[in-house]
């Protein structure tokens, strides 16, 4: 038999090598560097193109100094185009991606072209636009300086009509121009008009409308190449591109992997044959050492009688060790489910001992949680000679839950009768609760993507609301700047002025709002706690608003429980904010009634504070995420009403820091109050007497000429300070730069005060700073005050400028009575010294 095993096994393994050999000379493999070469040279053409794209649109717009970019771009796309029809064209399956290049190469010639006409056209264009307006004025001029000549008003409303029509045919973008027709037809009647004009003049003229007709003519062409050339997009093709050398370098790592998989099989074959050859050898050798042994003892009849006694014996013995030993849980029983026989693996899995099992059924591990009906189907089953498999929940002998795989299966004798059932069990307990958490885990998952998707959703509308908020006191701005420069009496500058000062605080306030919420989402603001009078702070609160209020004939109410004391412990500046924003909320959504702020004490302790109006109210929908960050309740109502959305969502963050809370009741039509519970302490008498003490003095102060060095590198920021000061007594320097705030603070003398920005080139305010005070600490020389200007805003850049040695820190915009105010903390520093 054994011979007989080698003549199979042994050609067998030899086909199986040849083939794994075969598989292994015609393999060509994959190059993964190769591969990245090629994505890469893919996304090459794509940044080439859209870097050509933008530069066309740059060059129409007349920001492009050159025409390189758009000949380098064109250029590299080439390339990579012909690099990668080389790679592709030695590959008999890649005809698909050949195909792309081919039509990559047909686009890139015709875009190349356009970018020529372009070039072109756009340069006579230029031409034209450049000496028409000029050519025109000085016509313009010279007819106006003759008397004669002011008479003629016909010539001179067409010459201002053509200017006209020129300018605005020749603005970018403007695809398809709509006034050639009135070009020409000015163009004729300025011929006509000009026959009588003398000869130099006629001759400036026809020069003038030549260059309006070449505008008029090459404007079309310009914009249409524009808008053909940036059509041609490459993005489709490079997709394609990449799928077929997607495709192509998977295939072949497949194939690399399918190989690999064979030839470890091939290994595993062969192996297994020289063990098994081994073994047969070892047992062929030990059953001829017993034959020889029983030959001279016994009958052959009895030799072999032992020989198959032992040999059954053996594999009875090595089935039950298997059973025994087995990793899963091993059930015999007889036909009617009495256990006959369990291994240790089902004695340590449900906690009994053999003995306890043994004579038992099944039964004595159901824990009630298994339908009835499931083990009415199992008994079916196996009773109709059929495997079944499923799964139990099942009670260990010390009460705890597991559940079971089973398979379940009759055993059948000669006679086709039922003998035994066995049953080969698996404690699935931890892969179920694995599988439990991966699927806690997935929708937790599913929830933060929805969660982040709204958060993205809302995110866009906050950016796209922002846009609009920055951009109109940006345009009410601009506008006024271009009519102040046209202005021609005092009160209307100071009209065009007043309006520029209150689109600049609105944008300054939508500024100051988004890095409020930055700050406090950011959780770097902590909570200042001092005594402060609330019944003030209310007082001022409403004297704020108060002129808004009575613009629109609102009345404003202050409701101050009697019973209340006046002084309180908290942070007085949140709580300012909170009701500054509620109040002026609630004013600006109110046409007509009242609005109202209370104050009364609570009986848990601390402070009830009410804003409420009779204003518009706000929708039952929109009450539960009123305080969300980037959350408005309508659209047409922001229009309407303005301000950025943040301040409720700021209030809210402000009330959590100081460990208060607010809430909202409002009805649609009929009104809103906002309830703020703060957790305030009654301020002891002490803390009241030092807070009066501490009030400013009305006591007239000497103003003391002060040594000022204004460090700035921005010309119109060093005229601003300059303008704020200039009618003052103070003696201001200038320096443009760290270096030389540096060299003036050692060589010039001692200043009062040093006013120091802190974003400049050469050397910057920081290290300015630093060097000044160890100058100072070096020579011993007295602490100059030092103010940093800096448009940062946020509390880790105050920080920063306070810890490289400077004194104070104002942001810009600077305010002239800010500023006055730091040159008075300089004042009473150098009073003290």
């Amino acid at each position: 038999m054994m011979r007989r095993y080698r003549a199979y096994l042994t050609p067998a393994l030899l086909v199986l090598s040849a083939i794994a050999m075969g598989m292994l000379a015609f393999h060509t493999g994959y190059d993964r560097h190769l591969h990245e070469e090629n994505l890469e040279m893919m996304r090459s053409i794509e940044r080439f193109d859209v870097q050509l794209n933008r530069d066309l649109a740059l060059s129409r717009q007349g920001t492009l100094a050159n025409f390189d970019p758009l000949n380098h771009a064109l250029a590299g796309m080439q390339q990579q185009v012909g690099l990668l029809q080389g790679r592709f064209s030695s590959l008999q399956n890649r005809a698909g991606a050949r195909a792309v290049l081919e039509r990559m190469r047909v686009k890139l010639a015709r875009k190349e072209s356009l970018v020529f006409d372009f070039n072109a056209d756009l340069a006579i264009l230029r031409n034209s636009l450049t000496y028409f307006p000029r050519a025109l004025e000085g016509l313009h001029t010279a007819l106006h300086d003759d008397v004669a000549m002011l008479k003629q008003r016909h010539l001179d409303v067409a010459m201002t009509d053509l200017l006209h029509a020129v300018m605005v045919a020749a603005q970018p973008g403007v695809l398809e121009i709509e006034g050639p027709l009135d070009i020409q037809e000015l163009v004729g009647r300025l011929r006509r008009l000009g026959k009588d004009l003398q000869q130099q003049e006629r001759v400036d003229l026809e020069h003038i409308l030549r260059h309006a007709e070449v505008i008029s003519r090459y404007k079309p062409l310009v914009e249409g190449a524009l808008t053909e050339a940036l059509s041609i997009g490459l993005d489709t093709d490079t997709d394609q591109l990449r799928s077929f050398e997607v495709k192509h370098y998977n295939e072949l790592v497949m194939q690399t992997d399918a190989l690999r998989r064979f030839l470890f099989l091939v290994g595993l074959a062969v192996l297994g044959f020289g063990l098994f050859t081994w073994l047969r050898l070892q047992r062929s050798a030990q059953e001829l050492t017993r034959s020889h042994q029983d030959l001279a003892e016994s009958h052959e009849q009895l030799e072999e009688e032992a020989k198959r006694r032992w040999s059954l014996y053996e594999e009875m013995r090595k089935l039950a060790f298997a059973v025994e030993q087995s990793p899963v849980s091993v059930v015999i029983t007889d036909p009617h489910g009495v256990i006959e026989y369990v291994n240790s693996r089902c004695c340590r899995s449900t906690g009994y001992a053999r003995h306890e099992m043994i004579g038992q059924t099944p039964a004595m591990l159901k824990s009630g949680d298994t339908d009835n009906n499931a083990y009415k189907r199992l008994w079916a089953e196996i009773s109709a000679g059929r495997e079944w498999k499923g799964e139990f929940h099942n009670k260990r002998k010390d009460g705890a839950l597991y559940w079971e795989s089973a398979s379940i299966a009759p055993v059948i004798n000669d006679q086709g009768a039922i003998t035994h059932f066995v049953a080969v069990k698996e404690d699935v307990t931890e892969r179920k609760r694995l599988e439990a958490e991966r699927e806690q885990d997935r929708l937790a998952l599913q929830r933060a993507k929805e969660e982040a998707e709204a958060a993205v959703r809302a995110k866009s509308d906050f950016l796209a609301m922002m846009s609009h908020e920055i951009r109109t006191p940006m345009n009410a701005i601009l506008g006024m700047i271009e009519l102040l420069k046209e202005a021609r009496s005092a009160e209307e500058s100071e009209a065009y002025l007043e309006v520029q000062q209150r689109a600049g605080e609105a944008l300054l306030t939508i500024i100051d709002d988004i890095l409020e919420l930055s700050r406090l989402e950011a959780g770097v603001d902590e909570v200042t706690l001092s005594p402060f009078d609330l019944m003030d702070l209310c007082r001022s609160v409403v004297s704020l608003v108060e002129r808004s209020a009575q613009a629109k004939g609102l009345t404003l109410a202050v409701a101050l429980d009697p019973t209340m004391g006046p002084w309180w412990v908290g942070d007085a500046r949140r709580i300012r904010q909170v009701l500054i924003n509620l109040m002026g909320n609630a004013v600006k959504f109110t046409a007509s009634g009242n609005v109202c702020l209370s104050a009364a004490p609570r009986a848990e302790g601390g402070v009830t504070l009410s804003v409420e109006d009779t204003g518009i109210g706000i929708p039952q929908a929109h009450l539960a995420r009123i305080f969300d960050s980037f959350h408005q309740v309508d659209s047409s109502s922001a229009r309407k009403h303005g301000g950025s959305g943040l301040g409720l969502a700021i209030s809210r963050r402000q009330m959590e820091l100081m460990g208060g809370e607010i809430t909202v009741q409002s009805e649609s039509g009929k009104g809103t109050r906002f309830d703020l519970f703060l957790p305030l302490s009654e301020a002891p008498r002490e803390a009241m007497l030092d807070a009066a003490s501490e009030a400013p003095s009305a006591a007239p102060e000497e103003v003391k000429p002060l040594r000022i060095l204004l460090v700035e590198d921005s010309p119109d920021n060093a005229l601003l300070i300059q303008s704020y000061l200039k009618n003052t007594e103070h003696q201001l320097s200038l320096a443009e730069n760290g270096a030389e705030a540096v060299e003036a603070t050692q060589g010039a003398g001692p200043f009062d005060l040093i006013l120091m920005d802190m974003q400049m080139p050469v050397m910057d305010g920081y290290e300015a700073t630093r060097r000044i005070r160890a100058h100072e600490a070096q020579s011993s020389a007295p602490r100059t005050r030092i103010v940093a200007l800096t448009a940062h805003a946020l509390q880790d850049d105050r920080d920063k400028c306070l810890s490289m040695g400077c004194d104070d820190y104002l942001t810009k915009p600077i305010r002239k009575q800010t500023l006055l105010e730091a040159v008075k903390g300089g004042i009473e520093l150098s009073a003290q010294a």
